[in-house]
């Protein structure tokens, strides 16, 4: 029998274990073989066999296989079968479609993560794994996304899938799954441990202006418990609030006001959270509630007003009266104070929620309601 051998790299089952230094690895066939130096001409029928396996969904058959030590994190190294050449098994289940295979190499420890390349190095093939963090589109998360499989998604997270993997624009996987609007998505993906909510991509989105764009309360909310910032600036300068403002969501914007947004934050454009809704809405509540939770009114957003005569001015002609009278009549000295205080409180370096630097302060009730925004709720 003639024999001959194809050298790769060792596969681990962590990524960060794995060496540099090529070596030759046993391959499975009907007949386990313990030699580590050789691979049998064998390997396209056992790698057929494996592959037939894994399409047809047959859990049973693949346990045998894993049974007999077979490496959860198999890669397929035929040179004869180019189309499958350097991929997992996991990869070829996830392709297909078959959970139950996915759910049982999870349940062996397999690394969901774990992709190969193939470099041809002095004529000789190696499979080398693909280390650099920007590769999530060769990832099983991303086909996962793509497909809108949250169940799939589940499984790979169980597994240890790191969603904070990015693609070459520097969005994660949970910034996909914001963007696609997809809740339940969102939420299998930050039940990962080493989630990080506050990810931006390379124009600085991150997440929660995503979510705050699609006028999606929930996912705000979502990140927000998870740990978000609630007052990120994006390249253009404006913060979840403005693009809250501007997508005229209610409940969005009253959530992250009351989570300690700003709403005097200007972008890089001049627009502040109350010229933005003045501008994009036509729901006289957000106007009237910013201005409840702080809104400055400027002498000369009360003329742009005037002189653009606006959608929502032209409908609702008081409240360009309230506007001026609010950039004419200062605010009392108790509401500044406040105010000034749940500033102050906001841009506190101190890692707690709003609700919690309030609830600690030696202050009577009524003025503690005042510092939380009570009257919005």
């Amino acid at each position: 029998m003639e024999y001959h051998s194809i050298t790769l790299e060792k596969s681990h089952r962590s990524i960060r274990d794995m060496e540099s230094t090529p070596l030759r690895l046993p391959v499975l066939n009907r007949r386990y073989s313990h030699d580590d130096d050789i691979m049998t001409t064998d390997i396209d029928y056992f790698e057929d066999d494996l592959n037939d396996v894994i399409l047809r969904n047959d859990r049973i058959a693949l346990l045998e296989y894993l049974k007999k030590g077979l490496d959860p994190d198999h890669v397929f190294r035929s040179r004869e079968r180019q189309d499958r050449l350097g991929k997992t098994i996991l990869e070829t289940a996830v392709t297909a479609g078959h959970k139950d295979i996915v759910k049982l190499l999870i349940e062996n420890r397999c690394n969901p993560d774990l992709m190969y390349i193939i470099n041809i190095n002095d004529y000789v093939c190696l499979l080398q794994p693909y280390k650099k963090k920007n590769h999530l589109k060769m990832t099983c998360m991303y086909r996962c996304i793509v497909k809108e499989d949250v169940d799939t998604i589940k499984l790979l997270v169980q597994g240890g899938s790191d969603v904070n993997i990015y693609d070459d624009r520097g969005c994660s996987a949970l910034w996909h799954a914001v963007d696609l609007d997809n809740y339940q998505m969102v939420k299998a993906m930050v039940q990962c441990k080493r989630v990080d909510v506050n990810v931006a991509d390379r124009t600085m989105l991150r997440p929660i202006h995503v979510a705050s764009m699609r006028g999606n309360t929930k996912m705000v909310s979502l990140l927000i418990s998870k740990g978000a910032e609630v007052d990120p600036v994006q390249l253009r300068g404006s913060t979840a609030l403005i693009l809250a403002c501007r997508k005229g969501c209610y409940e969005t914007v009253r959530l992250l006001i009351l989570n300690g947004a700003d709403p005097n934050h200007a972008g890089y454009n001049g627009h502040m959270p109350l010229s933005t809704v003045l501008q994009w809405s036509l729901d006289t509540r957000l106007p009237i509630m910013l201005l409840e939770s702080g809104a400055r009114v400027d002498p000369d957003l009360v003329k742009k007003c005037t002189q653009e005569n606006l959608p929502i001015i032209k409908d609702h002609p008081d409240l360009l009266e309230i506007l001026k009278s609010c950039s004419e009549t200062p605010r009392t000295l108790k509401i500044q104070c406040c105010l000034l205080l749940r500033r102050t409180l906001v841009n506190c370096k101190v890692k707690l929620h709003l609700m919690k630097k309030v609830e600690q302060l030696p202050l009577p009730r009524l003025i503690k309601e005042f510092l939380l925004l009570g009257h919005l709720l």
